[in-house]
């Protein structure tokens, strides 16, 4: 697979290379590591906008987004990881009609959806 992104930071770019809409569910892998030839590329290293944009290329769905982010955090990229799995949670708060998106609206205002706890500063406790 190629994605576009420019050999040895130099000026050998291509434009993106992903298709438009990608079926990441069910898609599984064991690493991020991209081959440069005799090279290695830490694909985890990227910012978790490049991922978000990524799976933002197919419907909603949880899995990928919690697959990832378990790679990701098994790599040691643990705030990386709950941006991919917050931003999973503002697509399923996307795609989920009325009323049941009331539930996940107040998780996302009051908790973060456990991610980001900024609503407990809020009420003056502290955020462990």
């Amino acid at each position: 697979m190629q994605d576009g992104l420019c050999r040895d930071n130099g000026s050998n770019c291509t434009d993106d290379t992903w298709p438009e809409h990608l079926k990441l569910t069910g898609f599984t892998y064991q690493e991020l590591e991209n081959f440069d030839y005799d090279r290695e590329i830490d694909m985890a290293a990227r910012p978790a906008a490049w991922w978000i944009e990524w799976l933002g290329r197919q419907g909603y769905s949880r899995q990928p987004y919690e697959y990832l982010a378990s790679i990701l955090s098994r790599q040691g990229y643990k705030d990386k990881a709950e941006d991919i799995l917050y931003a999973g949670k503002n697509r399923e708060l996307e795609n989920t009609p009325f009323p049941a998106s009331i539930k996940l609206w107040l998780e996302r205002v009051l908790i973060g959806y456990g991610y980001r706890i900024i609503g407990m500063r809020w009420c003056g406790l502290p955020d462990s």
